[in-house]
């Protein structure tokens, strides 16, 4: 979805839980194209227990802060209990418009017979630079501005 492989120190990031081991949780980050990430244990939770599958669940969405990415080796570490419930909040909101916008890449690939690749390159990633989020310069484009792709 974003232009960026990986994510940057202190992003808040939408994630599915895929895995419970050695009491660490993995998770695809579902924003960078499913690429896993790992919590450690003590970043799930301050409070004392017995398991961290009190906290965390398999299949459950999640949103996190990255804490630290080494692109070379593929790592990314993140956290659950430095997010507050407001970045909870704002973050859930940018994914939504960001599954918006996916949706609507999705639609202008099959009639313009473009790849997904090739309309991110040369219109959405260009947008995230100009506006907020693309999903902004649509919703201005849909109000009557039609300056936006111009």
């Amino acid at each position: 979805m974003y232009e960026n492989i990986y994510p940057e120190k202190d992003e808040l990031v939408y994630a599915k839980v895929v895995e419970i081991k050695d009491n660490n949780a993995y998770v695809s980050l579902c924003e960078y194209d499913n690429i896993h990430g790992m919590i450690y244990n003590k970043e799930i939770t301050d409070k004392k227990c017995k398991s961290i599958r009190q906290f965390i669940s398999i299949g459950k969405n999640e949103v996190l802060i990255v804490l630290n990415v080494n692109s070379n080796k593929g790592f990314i570490d993140l956290s659950k209990k430095r997010v507050s419930p407001d970045e909870i909040k704002e973050c859930k909101k940018k994914y939504g418009k960001s599954k918006a916008v996916e949706g609507i890449v999705k639609l202008l690939s099959v009639h313009t017979k473009k790849t997904m690749e090739f309309l991110y390159k040369n219109i959405i990633w260009s947008l995230y630079k100009q506006y907020e989020h693309a999903y902004d310069a649509f919703q201005l484009y849909l109000n009557g501005d039609d300056t936006i792709f111009e």
